[in-house]
């Protein structure tokens, strides 16, 4: 295997062996596969690594340059024997190769090029691959779940008459003696189980396979047809072997990672799809003397807020409600929350009745960890409104004096209180909306947005810029509202889905 020798500095006369895929990083840190304890070199300095076959070290931006036999370089490629300056140490380039690991190296770097072209099946190729380079005449990888629990995995063979199938025995035994075994009958025949007496195995070799740590396979070899040509010297070659399968299962895990994961973007897609539906409802489309305006600002791309309108002979009907939690769980219940208005909406329920029908429904229907608070109201023609709420910030009404009222709900939580209890304490309140007034829905992640400093935007703030913007236009008083919100958050993350309802005579 190709080396660097440190010539001068603190580690002199060490060996720093470069691996075959991968690259070894030289540099002041300790998370350099090269550690180079010297203050001249930049934490991570260069890079040493195969392409194409060959040996090239590139300079990674550092202070003082990387020279390569007296010269400055950016990227070049290198040999045994050349004379490699990194800050204040000295390196040679030796080949530690010896004739017989010629064959080895290139089977490694086949490995490799299967690796950078992605094949489908790496796995199967990179095990066929090793032919090149063990006198072996079955090749078996076992594969290790995170269990431990070991299972046959791909078995390629170059005879005809062998068996595909390979000794689990020994696969068992080299993962839990978690390194390199050989077994050969004239000196341990003890160690053969029935397997491998019944398929006459005269020597075989075993190596686990690691990936980050964790056992993930466990290579087998052995030949049939010339058991005296398999020997301890293989053991390293496997070794080898096993290393570069290590980044083959590396490189296949994140094949079914990519795999998984290009699934879950599309199903999240199709779930921001559904929610938008959700929300199409045009409030500049409601008839009547109530002008309306609505702002929903999620803060992921799935919301847990929800709000609805729905007109019919009682009047206008707004629901505002705010569900625990986040993603893809909370846009779940919000979808509930459409369906079940939309079933509800006929029976022309008060704002209460609503509320206590909706709990009905969803309770059975989504985890008893979830909850959801809520707020109803129903403004007729004239003006006359009623208005429930549970565990919901004040619903605020503005008056044309600029005079600014809170109306409470009642404390509680749907779908965590006992059903019975809500029935028990849930009231109405009625006020009345003259021209000239305004009254406003929110959820919580209004008055609980913060600056950078922790501090909440409060109530008080809210019912300031409602009092000062009463003679504009629902939509521009909305939109000023948030515009103060993102000025007082100041970059700061939301921590919290927005929504605002805005309605005036």
């Amino acid at each position: 295997m190709p080396r660097l020798r440190v010539l001068t500095g603190s580690r002199h006369d060490a060996l720093i062996p470069i691996p075959i895929l991968g690259d070894l990083k030289l540099g002041r840190s300790h998370e350099c596969g090269g550690h180079l304890p010297d203050d001249r070199a930049s934490r991570v300095h260069a890079r040493v690594q195969f392409r194409n076959d060959a040996l090239w070290i590139e300079d990674l931006a550092s202070d003082n340059g990387t020279w390569v036999n007296g010269v400055r370089q950016q990227q070049v490629r290198i040999g045994p024997g050349d004379i490699i300056q990194i800050g204040g140490t000295t390196l040679r380039c030796e080949d530690g190769t010896a004739s017989s690991d010629a064959t080895l190296v290139q089977c490694l770097l086949v490995i490799q090029r299967l690796l950078s072209r992605d094949e489908e099946h790496i796995i199967e190729r990179s095990i066929e691959t090793l032919f090149l380079v063990l006198p072996a005449t079955r090749l078996s990888l076992f594969t290790v779940t995170q269990a431990g629990e070991v299972l046959q995995g791909i078995t390629t063979t170059r005879s005809t008459t062998a068996s595909g199938h390979m000794s689990h025995g020994f696969a068992q035994r080299v993962l839990a003696e978690g390194r390199a075994i050989i077994l050969e009958a004239s000196t341990d025949s003890q160690s053969l189980n029935l397997t491998m007496r019944e398929q006459n195995v005269r020597t075989a070799l075993g190596v686990p396979v690691l990936l980050a740590g964790r056992p993930a396979g466990v290579l087998l070899c052995d030949n049939l047809d010339e058991p005296g040509r398999l020997g301890a010297s293989h053991l390293r070659i496997m070794e080898f072997a096993a290393e570069a399968l290590g980044h083959v299962f590396q490189r296949h895990a994140m094949r079914r990672l990519e795999t998984q994961q290009a699934h879950a973007a599309q199903e999240f897609l199709a779930a921001r799809r559904v929610q938008e539906q959700i929300f199409t409802k045009d409030p500049g489309a409601l008839h009547g003397p109530m002008r309306w305006s609505v702002l929903y600002q999620p803060a992921l791309a799935l919301g847990g807020d929800f709000y609805d309108v729905n007109q019919d002979e009682l009047g206008t009907t707004w629901v505002v409600a705010d569900v625990s939690g986040k993603g893809v769980p909370a846009a779940l219940v919000v979808s509930l929350l459409k369906a079940f208005c939309k079933c509800l909406y006929p029976r022309l329920l008060s704002p209460r009745q609503l509320i206590l029908a909706l709990d009905g429904l969803l309770r059975g229907e989504i985890p008893t960890t979830m909850f959801l608070t809520i707020v109803v109201i129903q403004v007729a023609p004239d003006g006359a409104m009623v208005s429930s709420a549970v565990g919901h910030p004040p619903i605020l009404v503005a008056r044309a004096d600029g005079m600014v009222e809170t109306m409470d709900g009642t404390q509680g939580m749907l779908c965590m209180w006992p059903h019975a209890l809500l029935e028990e304490r849930i009231t109405e309140r009625r006020s009345t909306l003259a021209a000239g007034d305004r009254v406003v829905l929110f959820t919580d992640g209004l008055i609980e947005a913060m600056d950078p400093k922790g501090e909440l935007f409060e109530i008080e703030r809210v019912m300031s810029q409602i009092s000062a913007s009463r003679a504009l236009e629902p939509d521009a008083c909305l939109r000023r509202i948030f515009d103060d919100v993102v000025c007082f958050a100041a970059g700061a993350t939301w921590n919290d889905d927005i929504t605002m309802v805005i309605g005036g005579r």
